[in-house]
């Protein structure tokens, strides 16, 4: 989508029936593909400065913060949603937006984060506003940055630390593995096997004596 210095905003590429991601009003309304740049009535002349689209639904932010979304409606089957506010209430500014696959995530201006929509086909939600919490204390935490994948979320903290949540399939999120109890492991098996390794060799030591004493009789006896 693009964004014009005279306060318009175009659609071009994909659309898709099932979700309409470009907003497309008129005879263009839920195409398959829109080969030229379309105006996008539901957003322009709106003082649009931030655009975000998902798979299933699209967002943006206008000058002032205030937040509008499209596309599909996840409470009712098929149902699909023209540009309009995600919140009726002035007090409610956001400073960043991102959509995943059925989700959006916008960032509050007192840096807490809100999200909407449904993370994966796993589990629904309705499109109802939830606050995010540090899962360890229930504690809000004040975000800077947040960045939707195709079914899970990622934000970043004041203090630097990386939250994400959702989806993890093929690697989509980061997962620090703690590796000291592997590396204690690793240790314990190499002693053992170092014990072992020296085990054998004394006992081999021992074999080749008992063989020199054994022959040794032997020489003896024959005499």
């Amino acid at each position: 989508m693009i964004i014009t210095y005279d306060d318009q905003v175009y659609g071009i590429g994909e659309n898709g029936y099932n979700a309409n991601i470009l907003a497309m009003g008129g005879r263009y309304y839920r195409c398959d593909k829109v080969d030229r740049p379309v105006k996008v009535e539901g957003l322009s002349g709106k003082q649009i400065q931030t655009i975000s689209l998902g798979v299933m639904v699209g967002a943006a932010l206008d000058d002032v913060g205030h937040l509008y979304w499209w596309g599909l409606d996840v409470e009712y089957k098929d149902g699909i949603k023209m540009p309009e506010l995600a919140i009726h209430n002035e007090n409610y500014r956001f400073s960043s937006v991102s959509c995943g696959h059925s989700m959006i995530a916008a960032i509050l201006t007192d840096s807490t984060v809100h999200v909407w929509g449904c993370i994966s086909k796993k589990s629904y939600y309705t499109w109802d506003q939830k606050k995010v919490t540090c899962p360890e204390n229930q504690s809000v935490v004040r975000i800077i940055n947040v960045s939707c994948g195709y079914s899970h979320i990622a934000a970043v903290t004041e203090q630097g630390e990386v939250h994400t949540w959702g989806c993890g399939d093929h690697g989509a999120m980061i997962v620090v593995r703690d590796t000291s109890s592997e590396e204690k492991t690793s240790s314990k098996e190499n002693t053992s096997s170092q014990f072992s390794s020296h085990l054998e060799e004394k006992l081999q030591i021992i074999k080749d004596l008992i063989e020199d004493i054994n022959q040794d009789i032997k020489n003896l006896d024959g005499r």
